[in-house]
């Protein structure tokens, strides 16, 4: 961290309090822009500084990778700074440049949308920024990005004062000009599917393809950034939430803390398990892992079964409720989710009362009921 601090074309040492300084700047700018109508009343007391605070820096190690040498993730709280509100604005101004078809939300789109992929067959990769943030080009994604909003103005009315510190905005804007830029000349290097969230990229890629190449088109593209990259390994990737840094350690049972907490650890657990496992046998396996750390951290069996129960209930509820919007009444009717079926399946095949059982019988299909797959 010392020696991200160090360089001084990022950082500079401050020796003296200038917040209210600038927040007074700040908020003369917001109200001449109010009186000229460029901004609307929500958008000034959205970005208008009051009781402002410096910005917090720490690091966070990246666990996943290499333990003999343990990366430092640096991450900068902004909240309560004067430019707080003011990056909440713009990024609301700016977000048609962040628009892209390869963007991800969270894990949950991300899964939606590789479980549509017909490449499952090829490599897995992916291709990181070093240290985005800081490493921004800054002058260059601001004339790209005046030149999206202003594109008839004169190049000489869109200077503008030179600026050390890259909201996270910008650094979305950059990636995603780059993605729109390369991207034919990737796609003709064998990128068959691409994935981005924030600076961290999942690519299907032909498995002839050369990665080289692929590395070398992406470092072309400014010589402030630099990507590394990772190739599956044993048809595994890493990315998201799945990095492999979970220690088990939740809030034990036994600490005097509120009943909410403690639920909240459970809780934390099952959710991504009910959204993100594709089939029975991949949840029943989560369930029981959750059982596990949960009584490693004393956690009564019971209570742990409990809520697994409550939400398997309100995931299950949620499907059908998503399912009548776009389903008739009279498929609804029959329509339950893969949970339930195996139940009443299990209570109706001998009294051949089972929609399955009577698929069965004129199909002459098997189900195999030990890892079916969920399909909504």
């Amino acid at each position: 961290m010392e020696t991200l601090l160090e360089d001084e074309s990022k950082f500079k040492r401050i020796y003296k309090n200038s917040i209210i300084t600038n927040e007074d700047r700040v908020n003369c700018l917001l109200s001449r822009l109010l009186k000229e109508g460029l901004i609307t009343n929500e958008e000034y007391h959205m970005a208008k500084p009051i009781g402002s605070r410096p910005a917090r820096l720490y690091d966070l190690p990246k666990l996943h990778k290499p333990k003999e040498n343990y990366p430092l993730r640096p991450v900068t709280s902004a909240i309560k700074t004067v430019g707080y509100g003011l990056r909440k604005m713009l990024r609301n101004r700016l977000k048609h440049l962040r628009t892209s078809p390869y963007v991800i939300e969270n894990s949950f789109d991300f899964l939606n949308k590789i479980k549509s992929s017909k490449n499952m067959d090829k490599i897995l990769a992916s291709f990181d920024v070093v240290n985005l943030f800081t490493n921004v080009p800054l002058t260059f994604t601001m004339d790209f990005i005046l030149d999206q909003m202003y594109p008839t103005c004169a190049k000489s009315c869109l200077q503008l004062p030179r600026i050390k510190q890259c909201p996270p905005v910008i650094g979305d804007i950059f990636m995603t000009h780059l993605e729109t830029t390369l991207m034919d000349r990737l796609t003709q290097s064998d990128v068959c599917e691409w994935y981005r969230y924030v600076d961290d990229t999942f690519v299907v890629i032909n498995k002839d393809a050369n990665v080289n190449n692929i590395l070398s088109i992406l470092n072309e593209f400014h010589p402030s950034i630099k990507f590394t990259r990772k190739i599956e390994d044993n048809d595994k990737l890493e990315f998201l939430d799945v990095q492999p840094t979970f220690t088990g350690v939740l809030t034990n049972w036994n600490s005097d803390v509120p009943i909410q907490y403690k639920t909240a650890s459970i809780v934390s657990m099952v959710n991504p398990a009910l959204n993100i496992c594709s089939t029975y046998k991949l949840l029943e396996h989560e369930f029981n892992e959750i059982r596990r750390f949960g009584l490693l951290n004393n956690y009564p069996l019971s209570f742990i079964d409990t809520i697994i129960g409550i939400k398997l209930s309100q995931h299950r509820n949620k499907t059908i409720t998503k399912l009548a919007t776009t389903t008739s009444s009279s498929s609804l009717s029959t329509t339950k989710t893969a949970i339930t079926l195996i139940d009443d399946t299990n209570n109706d095949m001998k009294m051949d009362k089972s929609l399955i059982y009577q698929h069965e019988k004129e199909r002459g299909h098997r189900m195999n009921w030990s890892n079916f797959q969920i399909v909504w």
